[in-house]
């Protein structure tokens, strides 16, 4: 992994830079459908069907195109554009040792990205717990309140 340093600091780059703007959910897809894919290649090195992507396919264009960037994270490990039998494919045409690195790199980056989301949501959680005490306190408040000024304006009961 050390030779593919560059490569691997590119991938970062495009996860914390171009992909910043997308939901944590958004980018575990992408990183989940970008880890289907290197794995079908390193599961199937020699089947081709594993090797190229309808550019049109829903399935991968929803995953890899809904962040931003997502689709460079394949373009920067070996996959191209070409045309194919009348269609536009995507096909894999890198070196199996980068998509080594390169799933690797995917499935940490997965699991730092899940403890991120995680981590907020816990974060939020704890943040709206604060403030629905804060609000019950000030509910009580106002409560004690009204019922001292009732009981000045009209006595004791």
């Amino acid at each position: 992994m050390d030779g593919h340093y560059e490569i691997l600091k590119q991938l970062m780059t495009i996860v914390n830079t171009d992909m910043c703007k997308s939901s944590d959910a958004a980018i575990i897809n992408c990183l989940d459908m970008y880890v289907k894919l290197l794995s079908n290649i390193e599961s199937h090195p020699d089947e081709q069907k594993y090797k190229r992507i309808k550019k049109k396919s829903k399935l991968v264009s929803d995953a890899l195109g809904g962040p931003s960037g997502g689709m460079d994270l394949l373009f920067k490990i070996g996959w191209v554009v070409r045309v194919q039998e009348f269609e536009e494919w995507i096909v894999w045409e890198g070196k199996m040792d980068v998509l080594h690195a390169a799933l690797a790199w995917a499935q940490e980056k997965i699991v730092s990205v899940q403890q991120k989301a995680a981590n907020a949501a816990s974060s939020t959680l704890a943040a709206e717990k604060k403030e629905d005490a804060y609000v019950e306190n000030l509910k009580r408040a106002v409560d004690l309140e009204r019922k001292e000024r009732y009981r000045n304006q009209h006595g004791s009961l």
